[in-house]
């Protein structure tokens, strides 16, 4: 997200910034399948929150909030394609 600060998310609620940081270093690391996009490849989700030491008990919600981020992505994404069809 390009912001003047380069650090804040305008929009975003404050207990997502951490699943919305980790999504963005994550953003080009998706799963692709002869049908398309498949989702992200949360080996890589993982590795980024090791990099951060995101506690154990903190990454299941964290997980979720990442897959629904994903999931609008690729929904909008494919919303977008069917439209230059």
């Amino acid at each position: 997200m390009d912001t003047p600060c380069g650090t804040c998310f305008p929009g975003i609620h404050k207990y997502n910034y951490a699943a919305v940081k980790i999504y963005q270093l994550c953003s080009e690391q998706y799963v692709s399948l002869p049908g398309g996009v498949a989702g992200l490849d949360l080996n890589a989700v993982n590795t980024v929150m090791d990099w951060h030491d995101m506690d154990k008990e903190e990454r299941p919600e964290m997980y979720e909030k990442i897959q629904t981020i994903t999931g609008q992505v690729i929904k909008e994404c494919r919303e977008e394609a069917d439209k230059d069809k």
